[in-house]
């Protein structure tokens, strides 16, 4: 399943929880971020992003409540899961 179809679906089966999908696919990580606008005043789903990436060489963008962006490096997937864990347990 694609990073859109399955944000689609945990957005539908959980609309009001902050969901983070980060895969290796074809030697690249993938991430992508969706955020309710009921926690935009705590989180923004590009912040959440952009702060992930910054941190394991990705590159992404998106708005505040979906973003997108890719790891260049697919080892670095791991390290991108344990940041963003993190980011949003500081956020909320």
């Amino acid at each position: 399943m694609c990073h859109f179809s399955l944000m689609q679906a945990l957005g539908k089966a959980a609309p009001d929880m902050c969901i983070v999908v980060i895969s290796d696919e074809d030697g690249k990580g993938t991430m992508t971020a969706q955020v309710p606008k009921e926690f935009h005043d705590k989180i923004k789903a590009n912040d959440w992003l952009k702060n992930t990436l910054d941190m394991v060489g990705g590159r992404g963008g998106g708005k505040a409540d979906s973003a997108q962006g890719q790891i260049p490096d697919a080892s670095k997937v791991g390290a991108a899961v344990e940041i963003a864990s993190q980011f949003i347990a500081s956020k909320l």
